[in-house]
C-alpha cells in the first residue's frame, strides 16, 4: 500500500503492516478528534501497487504530483515502512532540519531509551 506520509513523501507499506495499522486505528474512539482527522487524510489517499512484471511499484500520477517529483526519487527505509521522496524534496528537508532540531530530537529519544 502507497499512501501520503508526512513531509510531503510517501509511505509504502506490506499489506501485513497496513492491514495492522488499519486494525488499530479502527479502534480508535470516534470523539478523538485528531485520529479521526488523520483517518480522512491518511486512508482515502492510499493506493495499492502491486509490482509490475519487472519488480517496480507503478504508483499512480496524483501520488506522484504529491511529491512533486521532477527526475529523481530517494528511496528510504523506515523499519516498518519504506518512503519515497522527490530528490529536490529530500533534500530541501535535509536542509531544513540540519542542525536545527537535532539535539532536541536526540534528547527526546535518549529519555525513550533508544
Amino acid at each position: 500500500m502507497v499512501t501520503k506520509g508526512f513531509e510531503k513523501c510517501l509511505y509504502v507499506f506490506s499489506m501485513e503492516k497496513w492491514e495492522g495499522l488499519s486494525a488499530k486505528l479502527v479502534e480508535v474512539a470516534f470523539s478523538d478528534v485528531a485520529a479521526q482527522s488523520f483517518k480522512r487524510d491518511f486512508f482515502p489517499n492510499a493506493s495499492e501497487c502491486g509490482l509490475d512484471k519487472q519488480g517496480r511499484i507503478p504508483i499512480p500520477q496524483w501520488l506522484r504530483d504529491y511529491i512533486n517529483v521532477e527526475k529523481e526519487t530517494v528511496i528510504i527505509g523506515m523499519m516498518d515502512r519504506v518512503e519515497i521522496w522527490s530528490k529536490e524534496g529530500k533534500d530541501a528537508y535535509d536542509n531544513e532540519q540540519s542542525g536545527r532540531n537535532r539535539e532536541e530530537t536526540l534528547a527526546r529519544l535518549a529519555e525513550l531509551g533508544i
